[in-house]
C-alpha cells in the first residue's frame, strides 16, 4: 500500500507541509530523545520518553510528505507504520516500534 492508499482507506488526511511545524516534531523528538538518555529518570519513564521521540519523528516524516493521520484513527498505529512509506524504515525497524507503541499503550 502506499500513503495515498491509506488516504483513500481514510487512515489519513491530505495536509499541506509546513516547514515550521516539520521542524516542531523534529524538535520535540530530539528533546526528548536527548531526555530519555538521562539516568536518574525511572526507565518506565525513559521508556515512554524515548517512544515519544520516535513517534514525533514519525508524524513530522509524515507532514513531509502531506499527511497527518485522521482523527478518530489509531494516531500512534498510523503513524508508527507510516514509517515504511515515508523514510523507508526495514520491517523489522518497524515491528520493533510497534511492540513498544503496544508496551506503552499496556503500561498507560
Amino acid at each position: 500500500m502506499s500513503l495515498q492508499d491509506w488516504h483513500r482507506s481514510g487512515w489519513l488526511v491530505a495536509q499541506a507541509a509546513i516547514s515550521g511545524d516539520i521542524a516542531n516534531f523534529l524538535d520535540l523528538a530530539d528533546r526528548d530523545i536527548h531526555a530519555a538518555r538521562v539516568k536518574d529518570l525511572d526507565e518506565d519513564w525513559r521508556f515512554n520518553i524515548a517512544y515519544n521521540g520516535a513517534f514525533q519523528t514519525a508524524i513530522a516524516a509524515l507532514a513531509a510528505a502531506g499527511y497527518r493521520v485522521a482523527r478518530g484513527s489509531s494516531k500512534h498505529h498510523y503513524a508508527i507504520q507510516s514509517l515504511a512509506l515515508t523514510i523507508g524504515a526495514d520491517l523489522e525497524t518497524v515491528q520493533l516500534l510497534d511492540q513498544f507503541r503496544r508496551k506503552r499503550n499496556i503500561a498507560e
